[in-house]
């Protein structure tokens, strides 16, 4: 029993440890204007789309502006902006 327990604890304080500097993000709507990352060791947020459909966990459809290419990704790769008029 008291293996069990340490390992617990020490589950419990990694988890803590890990959720400490993180923050929910705000779930974007359908139609929403994106600025999309391409991916997670890359700093640009060069390509811009638009929200048409909602997943689960975070996932979005996205249709890419320009291309007009659908992709799918995650909420953390997304910023939602306004574009100039």
């Amino acid at each position: 029993m008291t293996r069990e327990q340490a390992l617990r604890n020490l589950l419990m304080r990694t988890a803590e440890q890990l959720s400490e500097h993180t923050r929910r993000l705000p779930p974007l709507k359908v139609g929403y204007q994106v600025r999309i990352q391409l991916g997670p060791h890359q700093k640009k947020w060069d390509k811009t789309g638009s929200a048409i459909e909602v997943g689960q966990f975070n996932q979005y459809v996205l249709r890419v502006d320009g291309s007009f290419r659908v992709t799918i990704s995650n909420r953390q790769f997304l910023r939602e902006f306004t574009p100039v008029q």
